[in-house]
Formats: structure tokens, sequence, C-alpha cells
């Protein structure tokens, strides 16, 4: 019964819209800094950041859902004049589907420059590149398509990955170099109001995304769009923003957005989060809200930051023409970031005071 669903799950979507390649995407994306923007990268105060993201999405219609977890480090290592100053850090992710295996696992290194607009800073543009290798794996052993069928030829053959049977045992995989770039402004538009906006770009070096290493286009079966190779992925271009109110002492309001597009494929995404400062420190604040994805999910936030850690958990309730198949079922995330604060106890030299007479 569950093979059927899921059977039926995979028509579904293939009827809504052509499967155009998309890369990993977060609900909470503001918990992934540097998978969103590279110029992220040291954009906070204190010593350095870590944290991580996991999703699991269609777990109870599918049985080999799709998991990315990911994890991030980052720090604002050096002043470079009075007021500008360099952050670096790193990222990596997995994201692991279907019943064939198919992996595609990234390392990423990035480095961004942040520049105060005001004496104050109360206005930072940041520019942020990152570059790094994404390896990606599928095993075919056991799979059929129909151009195999027609040509007469094994299982795990197909010309729509490139040709070649792998590595022999059905194991298609190909390693690929690639770089990212972004900018971001932050700004504190008055003491209850601030701004974050940025943009980036991914795979400005369009790599080749064959799945097997060494294979020539002349097999593939997939026309080159507008010009460019088939199979070299095209740069993908996310838009962000978040907005930070200050209500009263107890209630801020997070709006935020996200636009992405690759390909000819695109993502729309809002939410509306509110924050409740649960004591007058504001140091410990329960957040939650609604949020939507275009023609897809309504979602579900809850989370609380505590000093300087923030936890957060989303659900994304199914809502498009697939809801049928997947019984509504959707993706789960949980994120978490800490950022720490070390520093050197000033000495303070003791003053003795002398009695005037």
């Amino acid at each position: 019964m569950k093979f059927l669903k899921g059977l039926l799950f995979f028509f579904s979507i293939s009827l809504v819209g052509s499967l155009n390649a998309q890369d990993i995407h977060f609900t909470q994306f503001y918990l992934s800094p540097l998978t969103t923007n590279p110029a992220y990268t040291g954009a906070f105060e204190g010593t350095f950041r870590l944290g991580g993201i996991y999703r699991d999405q269609w777990g109870s219609v599918i049985s080999s859902p799709y998991r990315t977890p990911s994890f991030y480090v980052d720090a604002p290592i050096l002043m470079i004049g009075k007021r500008n100053w360099l952050g670096v850090g790193g990222m990596l992710y997995s994201d692991k589907a279907g019943a064939l295996d198919l992996a595609t696992s990234q390392a990423m290194g990035s480095v961004a420059l942040h520049m105060p607009l005001d004496k104050k800073s109360k206005s930072v543009l940041t520019f942020g590149v990152q570059a790094g290798y994404t390896s990606r794996k599928i095993d075919l052993s056991q799979a059929v398509f129909r151009d195999a069928i027609l040509l007469g030829a094994p299982a795990g053959i197909t010309a729509d990955l490139g040709g070649g049977q792998g590595d022999g045992d059905g194991n298609y995989n190909s390693n690929t170099f690639d770089m990212n770039a972004g900018v971001l402004l932050k700004t504190q538009m008055n003491d209850k109001m601030r701004l974050e906006i940025g943009a980036s770009l991914s795979h400005i070096l369009t790599p080749d995304y064959h799945l097997n290493d060494g294979a020539n286009d002349s097999t593939a079966t997939s026309p080159s769009q507008e010009g460019r190779d088939a199979w070299n992925l095209p740069g993908n271009f996310l838009l962000h923003g978040q907005f930070f109110v200050d209500l009263n002492d107890k209630w801020e309001i997070k709006p935020a957005f996200l636009f992405q597009a690759l390909s000819g494929a695109n993502e729309i995404m809002i939410q509306g989060i509110g924050g409740y400062h649960l004591n007058e420190k504001k140091d410990m604040t329960l957040n939650f809200g609604i949020g939507y994805r275009l023609r897809d999910a309504t979602k579900f936030i809850v989370g609380m930051d505590y000093k300087q850690f923030r936890v957060g958990a989303a659900y994304d309730l199914t809502i498009s023409d697939v809801r049928d198949a997947s019984s509504a079922a959707g993706g789960f995330e949980l994120g978490v970031a800490y950022i720490a604060k070390i520093f050197k106890k000033p000495e303070v030299k003791p003053v003795i005071f002398c009695p005037r007479f």
C-alpha cells in the first residue's frame, strides 16, 4: 500500500510541473545563513558562530525521503582600517533522496568584507564570496530507463545521465568546483526598527552536472537550452530580506521573504513571525508564526532565542495538487545557532587615594 501511494505521489509531482534542477532550500533560511548568502559570513557581534539545520521532507509518504543536514561555522577575524572587518567561515551539507540513493554533498569556504556606511556603524554593506566542491552520486544498478529498453541495453544505462556505465557497479558520481557570491545590507533604521536585505548568485562557474565523470554531451538526449550546455548547472539567483520591529517592551514582529530563480523554476516565500519577550532583559524570546510558499505549502514556525542561543522548528503543510498523493505531508525542519562571545577581562590597576590634610 505504501508503495502504491509513493508511486501515485511520484506521478502527481510529475504532472504538477517540470522537474527542473533545484538547489536545497530551507524554510528557516535565517538559521542557515551560509547556504543562503556568503555575505552573512561574520555578520554578527561575537567571537564565533556555529549552527546547523536538518530538513526531512515527505518522510511519511516515501520510504526514501529527502533528508538534508547542514552545518556551518564563521567568525569576524580581522579589522581593516577603523571600522571595516573581514569574516571567514565554512559550511557543508549532505542531501540524500530516493530509492536510488541520489546524494549531493557540498563543502565550501567563504569570506566577506563588511563596510559600515556611517560613523556609528548603523548601516553595514557586505560583499561575500564562497568556493568549494560539490559531489553527486547515484546508484542505478537496478534502475530501468525508457531508452535502455528501446535499445535492449541492461539496467542502469541511460543517455539522460550522460551515457556510460558508471564505475561498473552502477554507481554514477561526479565532483565539481563551484563559486557563489552575495551582497547584504543591514541597517538600524531607528531604535525600534532594523532591516536586513540581500542577494546572492550561486553556480557562477556553471559546473558540469554529469553524474559520471568523463561523459560527453553527444550522448545526452536533452538538447542545449538557450545556447548553453544542457549539462551545465545554471546560476541560481536568490533575493531575501527580514524586517525587525519592536512594538513594545513585550512584543516584536519579524516578517521575512525569499525569492529564488533557477533555469525557469522559481520559489516565492513569505513569512510573518512574532516574538514575545519572556523577561525584561529581552534575552529570552518565544518566536512563532506562519508562512506561505507560493503554489506549494503553508508553513508553521516556532522557536526560542535564549541569550546567545537560537533554536527553531518548522513544518511545511502541502496545499498544492500534490497533497492528495502525499496526504498533505510536507517537510519538517529543526535548526540551532550559537554565538560565542569571548572577551578578555580587562586588568584594572588599583587606585590608592591619599588623604589630604
